[in-house]
């Protein structure tokens, strides 16, 4: 959302989706609550629903894929920032419910998750091939 008015945190490292390897930073800024993109996100559908469990302070996170490679991406420790959004693609859509009997735990070990790690990446691959197949 840089350069948006639905940019809700500033751009110290410049333009683009920030992204990072590591669930932890990520999750410190997934809660959809207050203003900017949380508008976006909680916006009613037809039937009057919220979109997100009626405005809880639910916390979003995307595993996204870099498809173009890591010459795209500008890597500052565990903040990375990837300028064209049509370099990388959306995997899984995680959402975390304040509430929810089992919360803490699935939080607790969701914010452990590294994307550089060999052993998670194949997991996810593996994930993937089960629930759509090897595309081949």
């Amino acid at each position: 959302m840089s350069g948006t008015p639905l940019q809700i945190n500033g751009a110290a490292y410049g333009k683009g989706v920030y992204i990072s390897p590591t669930a932890q930073m990520s999750l410190g800024y997934s809660k959809v609550t207050g203003s900017g993109a949380s508008r976006a996100m909680r916006q009613t559908s037809a039937n009057g629903n919220s979109f997100l469990s009626g405005g809880k302070n639910v916390h979003v996170m995307a595993l996204c894929e870099l498809i173009k490679g890591d010459q795209f991406i500008k890597k500052n420790n565990n903040i990375w920032v990837v300028a064209d959004d049509k370099t990388m693609v959306t995997r899984f859509l995680f959402v975390f419910v304040p509430g929810a009997s089992d919360f803490a735990q699935v939080y607790s070990t969701a914010s452990q998750c590294n994307t550089t790690n060999s052993g998670f990446e194949q997991e996810v691959r593996d994930c993937i091939t089960k629930t759509w197949g090897s595309g081949e």
